[in-house]
């Protein structure tokens, strides 16, 4: 392309040399850190107020001695105002913890010996104690009863004692003592006559 100047000197551009196989596959990578420098350094040049620290060893080591009386007596203090009556009312007090209990099984294997009796209201059998409790029975059908109504028994099994029912897994009577003691007879010496003098007697 040829263009006249005002002197009639005439000056020639050069085309662009154009490729005329493009690439198949053209990459480039840039850092993607210096765009984030770069945005960074847009926020921070717009901010006013700039911090510089300098820390040395003997400063850093007071600071934290610092923090920590500081911490400490924060403590003592805090310590002192809860022993304080009235203020012990405005201080938050922490709530207890509840630590769950086991739940135990009520059934336990025993054994009990009374009186064996028989309710025909509620057909039930029950053992009342010497100290005047009445145990529910529940008798597997294996077990005859019947014939101990009204004697003492010995009963075995496992025991609930929220329900007082025993079920029964052996059962049996018990000797019958007499109410009132039988006395047993004895038998006492009786002093015989001896041949040999007595010291002391003449």
């Amino acid at each position: 392309m040829t263009k006249w100047t005002k002197n009639y000197v005439s000056v020639k551009k050069k085309a662009p040399k154009i490729n005329p196989d493009p690439p198949i596959f053209d990459l480039e990578v840039r850092n993607p850190i210096t765009y984030i420098r770069n945005w960074w350094k847009k926020i921070i040049g717009n901010e006013g107020v700039e911090i510089k620290v300098k820390v040395r060893p003997i400063t850093t080591l007071l600071i934290v001695a610092l923090v920590l009386t500081g911490t400490y007596g924060l403590g003592v203090i805090t310590a002192f105002l809860a022993k304080v009556p009235y203020i012990k009312d405005v201080l938050p007090t922490p709530a207890p913890v509840v630590t769950p209990t086991p739940t135990t099984s009520p059934w336990k294997e025993t054994a009990f010996s009374g009186t064996l009796r028989y309710s025909s209201v509620t057909s039930k059998y029950y053992l009342t104690t010497t100290s005047a409790e009445a145990i529910t029975l529940e008798v597997p059908p294996s077990v005859d009863v019947a014939r101990l109504v009204g004697k003492r028994i010995f009963a075995a099994g496992k025991y609930n004692k929220l329900t007082d029912v025993l079920i029964v897994s052996d059962i049996s009577g018990l000797a019958i003592l007499p109410t009132s003691p039988q006395p047993i007879p004895t038998v006492f010496p009786s002093p015989s006559p001896s041949d040999s003098p007595i010291p002391g007697q003449l």
